[in-house]
């Protein structure tokens, strides 16, 4: 068995037209289920077991740290505050007069 996944590089990009393509040679797999697990990293810290399965049923597992998943979370919140914010130099709204 391999190790837990302790590292990972995330990318953002800004459209599924910028997102990759994946092929005949990617094998698509859904999650069943995620575990949390208390204590699970030899640190104290929580572990995440992911459990996957493809389409024709073979089981898949990644375990990973809590840290990462919560890492990964960070990183959907600012891309999502990035979208949201105007332009740089684009117009303000006028003000609404509440302050």
């Amino acid at each position: 068995m391999s190790e837990i996944t302790t590292h990972f590089n995330v990318v953002l990009h800004d459209s599924p037209a910028e997102a990759p393509k994946y092929g005949e040679d990617v094998t698509m797999l859904r999650i069943e289920r995620a575990l949390v697990v208390g204590k699970g990293m030899e640190s104290g810290a929580p572990s995440v077991d992911l459990q996957m399965t493809d389409a024709a049923g073979r089981k898949f597992l990644v375990m990973t740290t809590g840290s990462l998943l919560e890492m990964l979370g960070g990183a959907i919140a600012g891309k999502r505050q990035r979208d949201a914010a105007p332009a740089a130099g684009s117009a303000v709204p006028p003000s609404t007069g509440v302050h």
